[in-house]
């Protein structure tokens, strides 16, 4: 069953991955392949389902308008099957046929198309914070995998930051739990303001929040930061609010495999930064090596950012 699964993810791994013009040429193979099949047989034996997997395909992998395509190509494929193959009728009859066909394949295209926009969107909300607009946990948790994988096959660094809000709930003990909700807003809305379209910005839950910096040199992850944190305490003042942000932050020059390991190291440091005073920052860049002479399975090669 688990290798069954893993062909699955990988299969539509592969399709989610190819052009559109490599799609369109699948598409239109199978098409060939199952009219083949299809005139071999002969009319005694149905065929009319196995011509809904190109189209099913391009629905999926593709777009609404190359699955019209799709499913026309199915129909004349179909259609001339079945004046080849099948007994003779009055023309009327095979446009009959023909026109039917092509509505159903149509709007079976259309069906796929539809499904998969539906759990698209699910999908997306189940990854989503409601309140701040930016990923929750689990689709922070997800885009890190991801972003770890790239850089491991890149050969990029990776940093990945978290931050505490200080003094929130003396905000909610002030202002209202509405003003905190709002700020929990507004520090979202500045985190992305202040990072790349390639960056990503997440509440973890209450008011912690996390954010992953790809393919970045570390001295430059270090000015993201400070930029960050200033932003934050601009945004708060403007604002009135008692608010600032301890942060952890860790790059890996070398990322490793586990996940867990970058978030619980910046999770670390994030505590010490918290620790010693409001708005502090700690930065590490991390070497991972599993051979290194002394042993050591990562070492600190800086902590360039205390403070601003």
């Amino acid at each position: 069953m688990k290798f069954k699964n893993r062909l699955i993810r990988s299969l539509m791994a592969f399709l989610s991955r190819l052009s559109p013009a490599s799609l369109a040429i699948v598409s239109y193979g199978l098409v060939l392949v199952v009219a083949a099949a299809d005139l071999i047989t002969g009319a005694s034996l149905a065929f009319h389902v196995f011509y809904l997997a190109p189209i099913a395909l391009e629905a999926w992998f593709g777009s609404r308008r190359r699955t019209g395509y799709i499913a026309i190509a199915c129909t004349a494929a179909w259609i001339t099957c079945d004046v080849l193959s099948g007994p003779r009728r009055h023309p009327a009859i095979h446009v009959w046929n023909g026109t039917v066909q092509l509505l159903a394949f149509s709007l079976m295209g259309l069906l796929v198309a539809r499904v998969k926009e539906v759990l698209e969107a699910e999908r997306s909300i189940a990854r989503v914070d409601a309140l701040t607009g930016i990923l929750n946990r689990r689709g922070f948790l997800e885009r890190l995998s991801t972003e770890v994988l790239r850089a491991r096959r890149d050969g990029t660094p990776l940093a990945a930051a978290v931050l505490d809000l200080d003094r929130f709930k003396e905000l909610n003990d002030r202002f209202g739990h509405v003003a905190g909700d709002h700020a929990l807003a507004q520090v979202a809305a500045t985190l992305r303001a202040n990072l790349r379209a390639t960056d990503v910005a997440a509440r973890l839950g209450g008011d912690e929040f996390a954010v992953i910096i790809p393919n970045t040199p570390p001295l430059i992850v270090k000015k993201v930061l400070q930029k960050l944190q200033a932003a934050v305490r601009g945004m708060a003042q403007a604002n009135g609010w008692p608010l600032s942000g301890s942060m952890g932050a860790v790059t890996y020059v070398n990322v490793p495999t586990d996940t867990e390991e970058m978030l619980t190291h910046a999770d670390r440091l994030m505590y010490e930064a918290k620790a010693a005073g409001d708005g502090d920052v700690r930065y590490e860049i991390v070497e991972l090596g599993s051979f290194y002479a002394e042993g050591a399975r990562s070492r600190v090669i800086a902590s360039p950012v205390k403070g601003t």
